[in-house]
């Protein structure tokens, strides 16, 4: 079974793929790991969870496909830094 038959876009996806495919940066993060007693906690976990994944893709702060104020988003997510904000629009 395709998701998507029946619909508009299951008629164009060829064309969909090869206009859009491979254009912006996509990441995958697990949340599966991120707990904790207090919210504050959690929150805590989370924010390490994701300053790793970005460590381990430092190579997006010179993309040029990153806007520059996505850039210092990613900085402060990468040094653990974040606000709540930051980690909210993440999402």
């Amino acid at each position: 079974m395709i998701m998507f038959d029946g619909l508009k876009v299951a008629k164009n996806n060829k064309m969909l793929c090869e206009k859009w495919m491979n254009q912006c940066p996509v990441i995958f993060l697990s949340f599966k790991d991120v707990d904790g007693r207090t919210f504050e906690n959690a929150f805590e976990l989370l924010k390490f969870t994701i300053a790793q994944f970005c460590d381990a893709h430092a190579w997006l702060e010179n993309s040029e496909k990153v806007t520059d104020a996505q850039k210092e988003i990613f900085k402060r997510l990468k040094n653990g830094t974040a606000s709540m904000i930051d980690v909210q629009t993440l999402l």
